[in-house]
């Protein structure tokens, strides 16, 4: 719902393995829309990401929901899910497209999330590939995107102190 009220969407795509669950999803995104938007089922996740400028995965899988090939320049992934050394919701080739990596805590990333860790030990990134916090870019210590083709990854390990800080700075830009 966040996203709605930062970027102008003309089409929300959605997918989820268990049906009930889906369609619970599209009645309560269409009771929250701000603006007529078209929700629509994704044939499969790859048609998703494909079709995509912004993803979201908020998973608990142990394996990676779409291939990373799929992603277009520009795109920008959220994961949200993975939360253990093990989960790993997005696949190594997502990691390792991405331009940017930001997380609530670049310490904390490195003991939490098997989306990172897990090409970490395969020797595929270095903790240099991690931009930075949000935190950081909030403020303005790191940079953001470079250019509308960069591929760029929040890559979430859960922050209740920063989801407060980063609510107020939306708030803010959003009432000014």
């Amino acid at each position: 719902m966040a996203i709605q009220e930062v970027r102008q969407l003309d089409k929300l795509i959605i997918s989820d393995l268990d049906e009930k669950r889906l369609e619970s999803f599209v009645k309560q995104v269409e009771a929250s829309k701000n603006r007529d938007y078209e929700i629509v089922k994704a044939t499969s996740n790859d048609a998703l990401v494909e079709e995509s400028d912004i993803i979201c995965t908020c998973t608990t899988s142990h394996k990676p929901v779409f291939n990373g090939e799929k992603l277009r320049p520009g795109t920008h992934v959220n994961a949200i899910g993975s939360y253990t050394l093990f989960m790993q919701e997005i696949d190594e080739t997502t990691v390792t497209r991405a331009d940017k990596i930001v997380t609530e805590h670049t310490e904390g990333l490195w003991e939490a999330t098997g989306d990172i860790l897990i090409p970490f030990d395969k020797g595929l990134i270095t903790k240099d590939a991690v931009t930075g916090s949000l935190g950081e870019a909030i403020v303005g210590k790191i940079p953001l995107r470079g250019s509308d083709d960069e591929i760029t990854l929040h890559e979430s390990v859960g922050s209740g102190v920063l989801d407060i800080a980063l609510s107020i700075f939306i708030y803010e830009k959003l009432t000014k």
